[in-house]
């Protein structure tokens, strides 16, 4: 999966809720809690390299930015990125 993809239909927050989902009705195992802390951790470092680039840009950007086909969003979907991390932890 290309680092970029972390949206909630089918990115690294999709993959995210689903292990999240299994997790919760299957209970915890250590091969799901390895794969759920290092999505989190893509997550985040996604977040941190997209800030970063719009920084570079001179742009004002928050300390985690997200892009969806090249271009960065703020509303429903950053939020959803955004929030993945927070509920797997």
């Amino acid at each position: 999966m290309p680092s970029t993809e972390c949206e909630i239909l089918y990115g690294r927050c999709g993959y995210l809720h689903a292990l999240l989902f299994a997790r919760k009705y299957a209970g915890p195992s250590p091969d799901t809690q390895q794969l759920i802390k290092q999505l989190l951790q893509q997550i985040v470092e996604e977040g941190q390299r997209g800030a970063a680039q719009l920084r570079s840009m001179g742009n004002i950007s928050w300390d985690l930015m997200w892009s969806w086909h090249g271009s960065y969003y703020l509303g429903r979907w950053a939020a959803s990125v955004a929030s993945t991390p927070v509920n797997g932890l």
